[in-house]
């Protein structure tokens, strides 16, 4: 199912991503002792390739999806269900790493949009 979500990533946009890693998976109470979050980092490779210009860079890519979930019991029949009530991502934890260029003369481009990506990641 990921890898087919992947593919059609790809061929929408030329992003490829691989490696893919699930990092240890936390669960911790909520503030209001309602809940849990759930914590699930994850780390990958991503591959831009454009159309006219080809694979124009390789990006190490890190981030902390987070699920807050709550238990809650029919009053009737007394089922009791897990309930995702919100799923982000920990916008402080997202990290982009260049790992290798193609092209020399987009050394700037590129260098200009990953620091607005994590620019903006990090406003949100």
């Amino acid at each position: 199912l990921i890898s087919g979500i992947f593919e059609v990533v790809y061929r929408l946009t030329g992003v490829n991503i691989s490696n893919l890693h699930i990092l240890n998976i936390t669960l911790e109470p909520a503030s209001d002792g309602k809940g849990a979050t759930l914590k699930i980092p994850i780390t990958a490779e991503v591959n831009v390739n454009l159309p006219v210009l080809g694979e124009i860079v390789d990006l190490a890519l890190n981030l902390v999806l987070q699920y807050s979930v709550s238990v809650e019991t029919h009053e009737e029949t007394k089922v009791s269900k897990v309930v995702v009530e919100e799923c982000r991502s920990d916008q402080q934890s997202i990290k982009l790493t260049v790992l290798g260029r193609r092209i020399g003369l987009l050394t700037e481009v590129v260098d200009f949009a990953i620091n607005l990506v994590n620019e903006v990641l990090s406003l949100v």
